[in-house]
């Protein structure tokens, strides 16, 4: 038996269950994650996931094939966060781990004396907006391409890479404070 790329699964899931169920299995954990990031109620965070997966179900025939996957449940996700924050009158927030901070730290420069530095750039986060750590998030948690980050904030891949290093110059700047 050839293995199916994920691409071809999806063709096979407009017309038949297993298909989808098999993407199902395999992206809810991220799914669930990523959303967990932006909504802190683990309960709400599971309905959501289900809302994003039926959805997509809903609209696989007219899925973008110029992305993955993964990147189109995001999309969805990032909606259903959105619309869920604003019907609950909820803040919207954006969580980065310890790797993605270390390698925000990496790519402006700032390399000695780490756990300073880290305590420092987590300070710079409070400060910043959601959207900027929404951009950030995207291209150094889930290193996401600028053009996969345009898709899901429906923006121009130009804008993201703008604004990607715009930010990166204002964190660096703040850090220096």
């Amino acid at each position: 038996m050839t293995r199916i790329t994920e691409n071809e699964l999806v063709k096979i899931a407009h017309n038949e269950a297993y298909a989808f169920e098999k993407l199902y299995q395999f992206h809810y954990q991220n799914t669930f994650c990523f959303i967990q990031n932006r909504i802190n109620n683990l309960d709400q965070c599971a309905l959501l996931t289900k809302q994003v997966f039926i959805e997509t179900l809903v609209e696989i025939k007219q899925y973008n094939f110029d992305y993955s996957f993964e990147n189109n449940l995001y999309k969805v996700a990032i909606d259903k966060c959105d619309a869920y924050c604003e019907e609950h009158d909820q803040p919207r927030h954006v969580a980065l781990d310890q790797k993605a901070s270390e390698m925000i730290l990496d790519h402006i420069g700032q390399v000695s004396n780490r756990p300073t530095m880290l305590m420092n750039l987590r300070h710079v986060f409070k400060q910043l907006s959601f959207s900027e750590l929404q951009l950030l998030e995207l291209r150094f948690f889930k290193k996401m391409t600028f053009l996969e980050s345009a898709f899901l904030l429906k923006i121009s891949e130009r804008l993201v890479r703008l604004e990607t290093y715009r930010l990166l110059s204002k964190v660096n700047v703040m850090m220096a404070l």
